[in-house]
């Protein structure tokens, strides 16, 4: 096991347990967070480069022709330590076909902007293209699922070590419950007594492995989508920019809801993030402003409207 992956499974065991004091583990959460974001990088580039044994999906699988797709997004306050996240993905024992990072041209006018630990990666296998206007964290999917409807689309994070072994999991879950959504984050929604979905702050993260029908996933954490296993709605640019702007997990799972398509999570704990000092976190901001809530709030009216059908029901799956 290498330094990358040793760190992040380490980090990944330390969850809150009810036989170990909760102040010890944060402690420790800490303690590891910052020793990762001081070694890893050094690690990082100065084995970068170096040949990573992998197979392809193809290889692993023997099969479909599909190709499989990395697709994020950053913006400014993250673009100095994507690097990290992009080596991540170059290191991986299942190889991508292609890992495209999509780009606000409002926030990135054009590629000399970039840093040129980032801009070093596109003669190894990364693309960047950058868009006009600026879809926030909604970019990361829209352009993709559109561009590669008959591919496997991998979302993921801007300021997540992810272990080399990733894609090659996910795939794995994708080979035995081929028509579902593959996750390695996920809540339980919570609902009322009457079936009524309970705030945000309610639905408690799942650690285990599960096909929950009242999963939510959240897609950036590592999440595996087929577009054409996904609502008609999912490229609705105007629609998504007016129901749920903040939001994209919020959109992908009522379009992954109202397909019918099934979720399955794969077993995982803490992910080890890449600590951006500058950063404001969208996640967090929508957490404590109560943003989730009105969002799902916003969609689960729309769609009663239009189709008769609330995405988020108990009854929905």
């Amino acid at each position: 096991m290498n330094i990358l992956d040793a760190f992040i499974r380490f980090y990944a065991l330390l969850i809150n347990r009810k036989v170990v004091p909760a102040l010890f583990l944060s402690l420790l959460r800490y303690v590891v967070r910052k020793a990762a974001n001081i070694v890893l990088p050094i690690y990082l580039k100065h084995s970068s480069g170096k040949t990573v044994k992998s197979i392809s999906y193809s290889e692993m699988n023997g099969t479909d022709g599909k190709q499989v797709i990395v697709s994020l997004t950053t913006f400014p306050a993250r673009i100095s330590k994507l690097w990290m996240v992009i080596e991540c993905m170059m290191r991986q024992t299942v190889r991508p076909d292609r890992i495209i990072l999509y780009l606000s041209k409002e926030q990135f006018a054009d590629k000399s902007l970039l840093p040129q630990n980032l801009l070093a990666y596109e003669g190894r296998g990364l693309t960047i293209e950058i868009k006009d206007g600026d879809l926030r964290s909604h970019k990361k999917h829209y352009y993709a699922l559109r561009e590669f409807p008959d591919s496997l689309v991998f979302l993921i994070d801007d300021d997540i070590f992810y272990p080399s072994d990733t894609i090659e999991k996910v795939l794995a879950a994708h080979c035995k419950s081929p028509s579902a959504v593959i996750c390695r984050y996920a809540r339980k929604i919570a609902y009322t007594s009457d079936g009524e979905i309970r705030p945000y702050r309610f639905w408690r993260w799942v650690n285990n492995a599960s096909s929950d029908n009242d999963l939510f996933f959240g897609s950036g954490g590592g999440t595996l989508f087929q577009p054409n296993r996904l609502y008609v709605d999912v490229s609705d640019k105007d629609l998504f920019q007016r129901l749920t702007p903040q939001a994209d997990d919020i959109w992908l799972n009522a379009m992954t809801r109202l397909a019918k398509t099934s979720i399955v999570k794969i077993p995982f704990g803490l992910f080890l993030p890449i600590i951006n000092d500058d950063d404001v976190r969208l996640a967090s901001s929508n957490r404590d402003d109560g943003m989730n809530d009105k969002q799902c709030q916003s969609i689960s009216a729309y769609y009663k409207r239009q189709i008769g059908v609330d995405p988020f029901s108990k009854r929905m799956m």
